[in-house]
């Protein structure tokens, strides 16, 4: 999530995905994805990967994520973010707890609260729709990839997938009647 929108990806992407066999019943209790993002704007392209489930990479690496976070690597050090805390830096000169400017207080429920503030009120969020959906457009790619086992291609704007048409079976079900949405 905050690679995502820090780095503010989207736009058509490539996802590969390895894992354990499939399960036609049920996802993978691992799975490691690798998405390329070409260029966005003034950003150049990046590649993102995701360990999910019993998945980690190793090494030093391994040491310094978080059980449930995310692990940037970057030129000049990394910085390692558990999930609703602020980051630890690590550099040359060791390791760095950051807390930004102004930034606000973190609870275990900051985002229940918010939802409940923006019922009550008309507030926003921090993970609404308009951002939260095309995050988890990009995230369930590394599912379709891993079924299919190939790497694939998908267009956000097209909804598509762009180079396997039989994937695109995976990106939506038929509904029984009745239950249409």
């Amino acid at each position: 999530d905050p690679v995502f929108m820090a780095l503010d990806l989207g736009g058509p992407v490539k996802g590969t995905s390895s894992g354990p066999p499939v399960l036609p019943e049920s996802g993978p209790t691992e799975m490691i994805t690798k998405f390329e993002f070409g260029p966005r704007g003034e950003l150049p392209a990046c590649t993102v990967h995701w360990y999910e489930g019993e998945a980690k990479p190793t090494g030093e690496v391994a040491e310094l994520l978080p059980m449930n976070g995310c692990l940037l690597l970057g030129d000049d050090g990394k910085i390692a973010c558990q999930h609703g805390q602020y980051p630890t830096l690590y550099n040359g000169d060791g390791k760095t707890d950051y807390t930004p400017k102004n930034a606000p207080e973190f609870s275990g429920s900051q985002h229940h609260q918010q939802w409940i503030t923006a019922c009550k009120t008309g507030s926003g969020t921090g993970s609404n729709f308009d951002y939260a959906g095309p995050f988890t457009e990009i995230v369930l790619l590394g599912n379709v990839a891993y079924r299919t086992g190939e790497t694939v291609n998908y267009d956000p704007k097209q909804m598509k997938i762009t180079n396997n048409n039989a994937a695109n079976d995976l990106l939506d079900k038929e509904y029984r009647k009745g239950w249409e949405v």
